[in-house]
């Protein structure tokens, strides 16, 4: 039997992110957010599965629909373009733990959470590489996405 947990995952965030546009309220202005099937690809860190950008826009999406990619084969091509196994540990915890992250994306929209203007420059210590950065409280622990 195929593995289609990847694919359930694409289509459960494509339901959710690509089905409406998204409006978020700052108090100089109000950002508009329209998704496509293009963002849920960066969204479930497979830009760093394979060679640099393979799975992402169109070809990506028609790999995980077509289930080219899937989870089984996810910790193999991260063993193949990644050489030390300390970078595939973390390669694959980061891929992992985006994965796990995105079941909380319904919550986050429909409650309030806190949006802040993320300035690079004044956090050089940082590993967040964005403009704006969302938080959203759940009981046991923040949900940070990034835009």
């Amino acid at each position: 039997m195929k593995d289609t947990r990847l694919l359930k995952i694409f289509q459960n965030v494509k339901d959710t992110l690509c089905k409406y546009d998204y409006y978020i309220h700052i108090s100089q202005k109000i950002i508009h957010l329209s998704n496509t099937e293009d963002k849920i690809l960066h969204l479930m860190g497979l830009q760093y599965a394979g060679r640099p950008k393979q799975y992402t826009g169109d070809f990506g999406a028609y790999a995980v629909k077509k289930g080219r990619i899937t989870m089984q084969s996810l910790e193999k091509l991260v063993q193949k373009y990644y050489k030390t196994e300390e970078k595939q540990r973390r390669i694959l915890e980061v891929i992992h733990l985006k994965l796990d992250n995105l079941l909380f994306l319904p919550e986050m929209f429909e409650s309030y959470s806190k949006l802040y203007l993320y300035d690079l420059g004044k956090r050089e210590d940082s590993d967040f590489d964005s403009d704006y950065l969302m938080v959203h409280e759940m009981r046991d622990r923040p949900f940070i996405w990034e835009s």
